[in-house]
């Protein structure tokens, strides 16, 4: 791998399938009542649990990153989630950013971040500067949407259908490459390492 190629990288927690197709039938609910034209929905295929975004990262740095992840993910049981409620930053009634929020081992999820974040500090990357928040982005506001189309998205999500309360098991983190392109970006897991056994 050459020495200058860069890779854009974030560490995340793949959904499994039945999670995504009840995320797919949320969003599709939201855009009935929120629309489309102030709105950029993420393509559900392209929905991650985000645990740290790394940004542009030099190739001969990837090993460091993958010792970083071991060393945090070592001993870490599975984590039991579930889908919880519609939100968004920086708040309902000024929405930017809608997504779905999780329920259930929220705590060992923020530990798990937690325990990346420090171990990846020792891989050279900046500390997060916000306190890690458990959620599953839906869509995004466009940055030409005017303040009153703010407002009626933030009342329409205000009285917002929930997606099914679905449990799911987070048995895997993994280290994602995201090439940006045109038409959407390409996600490619680069490794995995395993979160205990599922309960």
């Amino acid at each position: 791998m050459p020495g200058s190629e860069s890779l854009r990288l974030f560490v995340a927690i793949e959904l499994p399938p039945e999670v995504k197709a009840e995320l797919d039938r949320s969003a599709k609910r939201l855009r009935m009542r929120c629309g489309v034209s102030q709105l950029k929905w993420v393509a559900v295929e392209s929905i991650h649990l985000t645990l740290k975004f790394l940004g542009e990262t030099a190739a001969e740095r990837l090993d460091a990153v993958k010792s970083a992840l071991a060393t945090s993910t070592d001993g870490v049981g599975a984590l039991t989630l579930a889908l919880g409620t519609v939100g968004a930053f920086p708040a309902l009634s000024r929405p930017r950013v809608i997504w779905v929020g999780l329920e259930g081992d929220t705590q060992g999820l923020i530990a798990l971040a937690g325990r990346l974040d420090q171990s990846l500090q020792t891989a050279g990357f900046e500390p997060e500067a916000r306190p890690f928040s458990p959620h599953l982005t839906l869509a995004r506001l466009r940055p030409e949407a005017p303040s009153q189309a703010q407002a009626e998205i933030g009342s329409a999500l205000s009285r917002a259908q929930p997606p099914e309360h679905l449990q799911f098991t987070a048995s895997h983190v993994s280290l994602i490459r995201s090439q940006l392109r045109p038409e959407g970006p390409l996600y490619t897991c680069l490794a995995r390492w395993p979160l205990g056994r599922p309960a």
